[in-house]
């Protein structure tokens, strides 16, 4: 299942853009936030029943850089149920352009290291995990797409990029789930907010075979 409302959810990256927005959007769902370093001790993260990490490529100064990560799962403590990393785009697709370029000196290779890390660590240690992969955090409304795995590209708002991470830690379609987001179409997108991202994440749970637009009563 999802993160219960009520829960502690650890920020690794909070005073990041990205990990700032996270944060408001979590808290306005009914859970309890805090912000922490890369380098949280066991002490920081006694409490957490969730621990959000923005990685330095998503967020920014401020974030995890990929070094620092190991470290930062050792002292994930047993309270801790789920693991959500905030990764970017293209780390399944180094031999394709753009991102062949953006992985010259091996950047996204770090990155899919990163992202095997908290799987490792979920898969000894922590009932679940998620990866949401992001591009550039930029303008744009607080809504995007949603696609299983690595199929996207774009940037997409601080906004929307939060709602995922809420998302995520609410709904079981993200528990043990690689996603990423990217901007939504012009005129994209359910009536509410509600309807939209559980049309999103219901491609998390099997392939889309069709789809057709229902006609208003």
């Amino acid at each position: 299942p999802g993160l219960l409302p009520g829960a502690l959810v650890v920020v690794a990256g909070g005073d990041t853009s990205l990990g700032a927005e996270a944060m408001r959007v979590l808290g306005g769902a009914g859970f309890e936030t805090r912000a922490v370093g890369a380098g949280a001790s066991k002490a920081e993260l006694s409490d957490a029943n969730a621990l959000v990490v923005v990685s330095a490529a998503a967020g920014g100064a401020g974030g995890v850089e990929p070094t620092a990560l190991p470290a930062l799962m050792a002292s994930v403590p047993a309270s801790v149920t789920r693991l959500l990393y905030v990764s970017v785009h293209g780390v399944e697709r180094t031999g394709q352009m753009p991102f062949s370029m953006q992985n010259v000196f091996g950047q996204l290779d770090k990155l899919r290291a990163a992202e095997q890390e908290v799987q490792l660590r979920a898969l000894n240690k922590v009932p679940s995990y998620s990866i949401v992969r992001v591009g550039k955090i930029g303008g744009g409304g607080e809504r995007c797409e949603v696609l299983p795995g690595d199929g996207l590209q774009g940037d997409v708002s601080a906004a929307a990029a939060g709602a995922v991470v809420r998302e995520s830690l609410l709904r079981a379609e993200a528990v043990n789930a690689s996603l990423s987001v990217g901007p939504l179409a012009a005129g994209g997108g359910a009536a509410t907010d509600a309807e939209h991202w559980d049309d999103m994440f219901l491609k998390l749970v099997g392939p889309e075979i069709f789809r057709k637009p229902l006609k208003a009563l």
